[in-house]
């Protein structure tokens, strides 16, 4: 079926009017919350350690491709720029260096960016330690650097040298970030210098040399000594106790000077007598009981003046006593003379250790003082 339709004619009149479209992209101004890391220590040297990931910050709208960037205080020089390093799209954080020069704290910054990269000042902070390893390395000594960590030096000996080795250090770090070599120092075990008359220290050839020939330096006690090592250009991280004894040798031994009186005997008459003294020696007088003879034991008187028929007739020694007899039973006119005599004190133990005295030895001529006539029976 077929309609027709008719329209009335009108007249229409026209007109325009201006308006916005405010088009808003909700991903450049998201609600966020930021997430959080704990605080971190990083042994430098240590190779690449990561942080845990961080969660993603919660954000609203939830579909915004946001992304992330980290600002670090204090700021690291341009050579070192990569010692902390963000890693994206693993949300980890990296530190690793083999400076030392960057011990410090650093406060590490996250801040979230919208995905036009604005910041949307929404972000977490944390701090790492970076910590010089050569600083918490605990340094030991091998006690076999010494030939003992207790020995006896001899004074007036040959000097006693010792060698520290760097050989002989080994380190709790096993890393290579610290110096190869090592400085030693040496103290007294209260840390106060050593005597320098006693003991010398070449920090050059690391030796440790003990000579004297002073007897003040013998003690009864021994010298107690610390060794220190430290890695070059670090504070001490390590030390070894040593004690050193000064002893003293009877070998060493002078003894005082001595006098022998001089003895007179008046041949056919009384002999004369004279005990030698004991002499003191310079090793008793400081060792022992300092009493100058005990130390270095018995002393032995010997006339060494030779031949002994110059003498024999006319004098003799007593080892038992140490008394010297001028004037013997046998003695008669034939022997009057003065005889230069040499006698000898020696350590019986220490034979070469020995001290000389002369004296003179007269015999004269009989001497008639007086005369008692007295009868004879017939």
């Amino acid at each position: 079926m077929l309609v027709k339709t008719t329209f009335s004619s009108y007249t229409y009149s026209t007109g325009q009017k201006a308006f916005t479209i405010v088009i808003t992209d909700t991903c450049e101004t998201p609600t966020l919350t930021a997430s959080s890391l704990s605080n971190a220590v990083y042994i430098i040297g240590d190779g690449a350690q990561n942080t845990a990931a961080f969660a993603s910050f919660l954000q609203s709208p939830s579909y915004c491709p946001v992304s992330y960037a980290i600002s670090i205080s204090p700021v690291l020089p341009v050579s070192d720029a990569t010692a902390i390093q963000l890693n994206l799209p693993a949300r980890t954080i990296t530190f690793s260096s083999a400076n030392v020069a960057l011990e410090n704290t650093y406060t590490v910054t996250t801040t979230c960016l919208t995905p036009l990269g604005t910041d949307t000042n929404v972000k977490f902070s944390f701090t790492v330690q970076f910590k010089d390893p050569c600083k918490l390395a605990t340094l030991t000594i091998d006690p076999t650097t010494l030939t003992g960590t207790s020995y006896t030096y001899v004074i007036d000996a040959t000097a006693n040298v010792q060698t520290f080795l760097d050989s002989k250090v080994a380190s709790s770090y096993a890393g290579s970030v610290c110096p190869s070599n090592y400085v030693f120092t040496i103290t007294k075990r209260d840390g106060s210098a050593f005597d320098t008359t006693l003991f010398t220290w070449d920090s050059a050839a690391q030796t440790f040399t003990t000579f004297t020939n002073n007897f003040a330096h013998y003690s009864t006690s021994a010298y107690q000594l610390t060794a220190h090592v430290a890695y070059q250009g670090y504070n001490i991280a390590g030390t070894l106790n040593f004690d050193v004894t000064v002893d003293i040798s009877c070998t060493s031994a002078v003894f005082d000077a001595f006098t022998v009186n001089s003895m007179t005997h008046s041949a056919l008459g009384s002999p004369d007598t004279q005990v030698l003294s004991a002499v003191k020696d310079s090793v008793s007088k400081v060792a022992g009981n300092q009493d100058g003879f005990s130390h270095c034991g018995p002393r032995e008187y010997t006339i060494t003046t030779l031949p002994t028929t110059v003498y024999s007739n006319v004098l003799s020694l007593d080892a038992s006593t140490n008394t010297l007899t001028l004037g013997l039973v046998t003695t008669g006119l034939s022997d009057v003379n003065t005889y230069t005599i040499t006698v000898q004190i020696a350590l019986k133990n220490y034979p070469t250790i020995k001290k000389t005295a002369t004296f003179t030895a007269s015999v004269t001529n009989c001497v008639v003082t007086s005369l008692t006539k007295t009868a004879v029976a017939d």
